[in-house]
């Protein structure tokens, strides 16, 4: 896989079927898939060619939970301030 450092993340409210879609219609392959106590999707990492998006279930909290919410990770090794 290429080196990718900007990764969306999306929340689905039905995580399972978001994932077996992106797969089964998209060709998405699995590469992580952690689930959380109640059985929703904590995380899960999927790629397609050199991309890889991350997704989960709706979930409330602070961190973009909710469905048709997403974000956008983005993998630097050092931050430079102008300041």
């Amino acid at each position: 896989m290429a080196d990718q450092n900007i990764y969306p993340a999306l929340r689905y409210r039905d995580a399972p079927g978001g994932i077996a879609w992106l797969v089964d219609v998209l060709g998405f392959e699995v590469r992580e898939l952690h689930e959380a106590d109640d059985g929703t999707v904590a995380h899960a990492e999927l790629s397609h060619g050199p991309g890889l998006i991350m997704l989960g279930s709706e979930r409330e909290d602070s961190y973009s939970g909710r469905t048709g919410t997403g974000f956008t990770y983005i993998a630097v090794e050092e931050i430079r301030c102008p300041l």
